[in-house]
């Protein structure tokens, strides 16, 4: 395997690359999409990158921005400085003639600018896009809706097709399977595997049954999912697989993905399934694309989550070439030779599999202790009775020993290098590493008793907690106050009875004696607490109990009180969120969280992962899962040599894989066992790859135990990577039996791993030192709260004002709710009309006619507005079915915004002659009609820092922004700003000050290109009806510039058109290559759409009626948004 050398010739046709843990995966992959980008070969738009969860995709989008602005700076320093860049790949950028450096740098800067648009994304996530993209050409109904949780259906199908072989006399026959528990496992396996292919094929007499009834449920299941209009996660990846393989449409659909993504990039592929791998091989790898395929075998560990490293091993049979990375970026050379020499190229799983040589970066330790011994150690632990310890006993001697190394490590002079200086060890450094979450919490346990602060970061449901049980008998209690459930719930930590409390109210309750606690009070607490559920629901029955009972002083105070305190808190959050959303009573939500603790012994939604309980500097301890991508200084692994041995129970449903083919085994035949064994190998050879990444957290220390048990060392893996063969390519046995001596491994290089024996030793505990307070008391708050800073947006700076009028000389109007026939608005308005011309058509010269209002019938209010918004962003205006595509966003968004007297064919026709209007100055002249969808764009949400850049500067106010629009020396004769300024300066509001945040969302921005310059223009759409005289219909001649001015300063609109184009400012600061305000700032097109009635409307002083237009200066933008400050 040849290493990979990333200044190299760029990868073509399907390339892999094996990258060992530490040695840059990401990087690699950033450098490479940053030299396809800056050489011209790809745009950003043809690159797709992939990987295989959200929080790897948001981490890698975020990696790519920065290489994108490292790379601009770079090339940019080099081309004004001379500077050479001290990165490999942009040192090699710059190694070209000046003009094509120029190129490459605005290459990148483009890139950088469209990085939103980059499609970097989990798989799903592209499947989903791919799904939409590809229309008619896979069978998806897009109506349809993803639903990620579809466990309440799978129940329902397993018990109905159960229930349907009843009554149908199948599972009744002799042989057959009989029971409830067995149908539903053979069931859920079928589910949980959709793609797994049913063995055994030739099955008969029991097996068959099981085989049948496997394919029935898989069947039904996806027939009640389409009957439902829902479709999950695997229904993404199994219809974009069969559209691609497809005999008749398939080769069109391969053809429009590949030629959409010409490169294609692949992080974790060794988490791929055969699915997954299909669809790329049939999309991409066939069709000819550049795909690269980055991943470590090594590291395939998800066999549980359906992640097939046979599917990997596949695509590198297929690839063009392979490489390897070879250097270590993470862990000192120490380690990474340690490492080595424990695995000592031993085969996991296939002879490909293998751990390669790499070279370390870090040469020289990065950790110094009391003793100079090899930073990799297994600490081997005698004294156990002859056969070994019993599990329980193993893992309690295994404790007892990591509990004294931890506090060898916080107290015997352990240093760390932080930069260029070193620091002690502290617990954050130091990471233990488990398989289960069980045993996770036992070493925290452990850790806590010996004084060491210590969290549990594992990925357990709270589903599974205690608290979890408490609020199931507390809500079981109220939903039915039987004596037996009251008891129940008495006993949990919600309610706080102790058992001997318990037991005397009873006692005393019959007589016998005298209590404290009776149990009618009890009952009045159940029963009270009932009431509160079914009136307030679950937040106002917690509130309840904290009052009643002192919930947080008596939970806090026991140990681990701030872990079922969070525990408590959390699940009462899902209960609150489950009610609402799925509208559960009381009952329903009782059956609920039963559902979700029996679900969560299977699996789990993230939003059920436990949540920490502290941040403060503790001992980490993860599961080996979750510590998967993540790095320490300090790595233990207390079960390194510790793997219960579990055999599958007969009838159980396994996966496995066979002849390169995954599977579901549900038969119970003559060759089970063979296929058993087959899948006990296979687990054998994760479990080696599960120590490996396990291993490869360490940066700078690695510690490892190994004690003697009766069944739990010999088929370990660590075990039995030191009692195997040793030899390149070979995998180890199963297990082996416990040495004599298990110091004693021959061929293993002592200067790499040191091997010690540990006799029994009495516990250590961590000496603190002593506290600086003799007793606790409550911190008492000194600080003044600003009560100038706030989360705002233009409505929440101008609420106050909206509809405030003064003389009628200067103005009068409204905003964009209804308001009343005013006469001063009146006057105002008579005196426009009377003084507007038309500018064109066959009356110019004259008065404006009456026109009609396409949209003048329709009623009003802000529902009404939210439709129309809602329409206007859907749409796509150059669609050649605008109508019919208008007539069905209506239809669509009525039913969540109905609107009384609605006459959904009129808004479309009016809408149509919205689109159809000319905007003059606006836009350039063009129709909403003529602008594509990629220069619209909708909804631009922002949210701003306000405030003074420097601690201590002053605070501005809109009045500042009055003085601004006054001020002749930033907007000229720009009387239409002078005099909203001087309305804005006398209105209540001029005092408001600009601290916090202002936040906000535009309704479009449009891009037009006259002059061969991009253009950049606000617009915002206004359903305000224009005061009309009684009787008298509204026309688009009631829309003239100067009624829509009035309207405008009325309402404040100028002040949000300001704030406006400061948000665009600053986005086009930050994302346009070569931004200049005073040439790609268009202005603001406020579009009264009432007043819009298509290529008809009348032009009044070269403004379309219904079109208001205001081309704020650049000066006064860039004054507004030095005043807004934040930056």
């Amino acid at each position: 395997m040849k290493p990979f050398d990333l200044c190299g010739p760029l990868p073509t046709g399907t390339c892999v690359l094996e990258a060992s843990a530490g040695t840059g995966k990401t990087y690699a992959i950033t450098a490479l999409a940053v030299r396809y980008l800056a050489e011209g070969h790809h745009r950003l738009d043809q690159i797709m990158m992939v990987t295989f969860s959200r929080a790897a995709t948001s981490e890698l989008r975020h990696r790519v921005h920065a290489r994108l602005r490292s790379t601009a700076a770079a090339l940019a320093a080099w081309l004004e400085h001379g500077t050479v860049p001290l990165d490999e790949v942009d040192a090699l950028l710059v190694q070209a003639p000046t003009q094509e450096v120029v190129q490459r740098m605005q290459r990148v800067r483009s890139a950088l600018a469209e990085i939103d648009a980059a499609t970097i994304a989990t798989t799903h996530e592209f499947c989903s896009r791919m799904l939409s993209g590809l229309g008619l050409l896979v069978d998806h109904d897009h109506t349809t809706r993803f639903v990620q949780n579809v466990d309440d259906l799978a129940r329902q199908v397993i018990s109905d097709v159960y229930l349907a072989r009843e009554v149908n006399g199948q599972a009744s026959q002799p042989g057959k399977l009989a029971t409830w528990d067995q149908y539903r496992q053979v069931g859920r396996a079928a589910l949980r595997e959709p793609d797994a292919r049913l063995v055994p094929v030739e099955a008969t007499g029991l097996s068959r049954d099981r085989v049948d009834f496997a394919t029935e449920v898989r069947r039904q299941f996806d027939l009640r999912k389409r009957r439902s209009g829902i479709y999950t996660f695997d229904d993404m990846v199994s219809r974009l697989r069969d559209a691609l393989v497809h005999p008749r449409t398939g080769a069109l659909a391969s053809q429009m993905l590949s030629s959409r993504y010409p490169l294609v990039l692949i992080d974790e592929f060794q988490d791929t399934d055969p699915v997954q791998w299909e669809i790329v091989r049939e999309a991409f790898v066939r069709q000819r694309s550049t795909v690269v395929l980055i991943g470590d075998p090594k590291q395939a560990i998800y066999a549980f989550r359906g992640a097939d490293v046979f599917a990997y091993l596949q695509a590198v049979r297929e690839a063009d070439e392979v490489f390897t990375l070879p250097s270590n970026h993470r862990s000192d050379a120490a380690v990474v030779d340690g490492v080595l020499e424990v695995f000592a190229q031993a085969a996991m799983g296939s002879d490909q599999i293998i751990a390669r040589p790499v070279t370390a970066r870090h040469t020289n330790p990065r950790i110094a202790g009391p003793s100079s011994s090899p930073a990799v150690q297994v600490r081997c632990l005698t004294g156990a009775p002859r056969g070994g310890h019993g599990a329980t006993a193993g893992a309690r001697a295994v404790d007892a020993d990591l509990c004294r190394e931890v506090v060898g490590l916080l107290e015997d002079g352990w240093q760390v290098q932080e930069g260029e200086g070193w620091r002690p060890v502290q617990a954050r450094d130091i990471a233990v590493l488990v398989r289960t979450n069980r045993r996770g919490e036992q070493v925290k346990r452990s850790l806590e008793s010996m004084g060491v602060n210590a969290v549990f970061g594992g990925a357990s449901s709270v589903m599974t907690s205690e608290a979890a049980t408490s609020w199931l008998l507390l809500l079981r209690a109220l939903v039915d106050p039987s004596t037996q459930a009251m008891k129940r719930a008495a006993l949990t930590c919600l309610v706080g009875w102790e058992e001997a409390e318990l037991a005397a109210a009873v006692a005393a309750d019959e007589g016998q004696g005298a209590s404290t606690r009776s149990v009618s009070e009890l009952a009045v607490q159940v029963k009270t607490l009932g009431r509160i559920l079914d009136a307030q629901g679950v937040p106002a029955v917690f509130e309840a109990l904290c009052d009643q009972t002192d919930l947080y002083r008596r939970l806090l105070t026991h140990h681990d009180g701030e872990r079922l305190m969070t525990d408590v808190r959390h699940i009462a959050q899902l209960l609150n969120e489950a009610a609402v959303r799925h509208e559960l009573g009381p009952l329903a939500l009782t059956e609920w969280l039963a559902d979700r603790i029996e679900e969560a012994q299977h699996g789990q939604d993230d939003d059920r992962t436990r949540r920490l309980e502290t941040d403060a500097s503790c001992v980490q301890i993860m599961t080996i899962h979750g510590a998967k991508g993540l790095e320490f200084p300090v790595v233990l692994l207390p079960e390194a040599a510790n793997m219960p041995h579990q055999e599958a129970r007969a009838g159980q449903p396994t996966v496995l894989h066979l002849d390169g083919e995954r599977v579901l085994d549900v038969g119970v035949d003559a060759q089970w066992q063979h296929r058993q064994r087959s899948r006990q190998h296979q687990e054998a050879d994760e479990s080696l790859r599960t120590l490996y990444v396990a291993m490869t957290r360490a940066k700078s220390r690695l510690v490892m135990w190994w004690a003697p048990t009766k069944t739990n060392t010999q088929g370990s893996p660590l075990h039995r990577l030191l009692q195997g063969p040793r030899r390149p390519g070979t995998t180890p046995e199963l297990s082996y039996e416990l040495p004599a001596d298990p110091t004693d491994v021959p061929g293993l290089d002592r200067r790499l791993v040191q091997l010690v024996a540990v006799e029994p030793a009495p516990p250590r505990v961590r000496e603190l030192a002593p506290s600086r307070h003799s007793t606790m008391a409550a911190r008492s708050f000194t600080r003044e709260v600003d009560q100038t800073w706030r989360r705002t947006s233009y409505s929440g700076l101008t609420h106050e004002v909206h509809g405030q009028r003064i003389a009628p000389v200067e103005q009068a109007g409204l905003d964009e709710v209804e308001i009343g026939q005013d006469p001063v608005v009146h006057l105002v308005l008579d005196d426009a009309l009377a003084e507007a011309a038309l500018d064109e058509g066959p009356a110019a010269g004259t008065t404006p006619d009456a026109t009609a209002s396409p949209l003048a019938p329709l009623p009003g209010g802000t529902q009404f507005g939210s439709l129309v918004h809602g329409v206007l962003e859907m749409t796509d205006a150059t669609s050649p079915t605008l109508r019919a595509d208008i007539a069905g966003h209506i239809a669509h968004l009525a039913q969540r915004l109905p609107v009384d007297g609605l006459d959904a064919e009129v808004l479309a026709d009016g809408l149509v002659q919205v689109i159809e209007t000319p905007l003059g100055r606006v836009a350039d002249g063009l129709r909403l009609r003529d602008i594509p969808p990629t220069d619209w764009l909708a909804e631009l949400d922002f949210e701003l820092p306000m405030g003074p850049s420097t601690r201590g500067g002053r605070l501005t106010n809109l009045a500042d922004i009055a003085t601004a629009l006054q001020d002749p020396a930033l907007t000229g004769d720009d009387a239409f700003a002078a005099r909203y300024g001087a309305h804005l300066a006398a209105s209540d509001v001029a005092d408001k000050t600009l601290h916090g945040f202002l936040t906000g969302s535009i309704d479009a921005v449009l891009r037009t290109t006259g002059d061969d310059r991009q253009h950049f223009w606000v617009v915002d759409y206004k359903t305000n009806r224009i005061p009309v005289a009684e009787g008298e219909q509204l026309t688009c001649r009631h829309y003239v510039p100067e009624a829509m001015r009035v309207a405008m300063i009325e309402a404040h609109y100028p002040l949000q058109a300001l704030l406006y184009c400061v948000a665009l400012h600053r986005f086009l600061r930050q994302r346009l290559p070569g931004y200049r305000p005073e040439i790609h700032l268009g202005g603001v097109g406020y579009l009264f759409v009432r007043g819009m009635a298509g290529e008809g409307t009348p032009v009044v002083d070269g403004m379309p009626c219904g079109v208001f237009t205001w081309l704020p200066s650049t000066a006064l933008v860039e004054r507004c948004s030095d005043l807004v400050g934040g930056l």
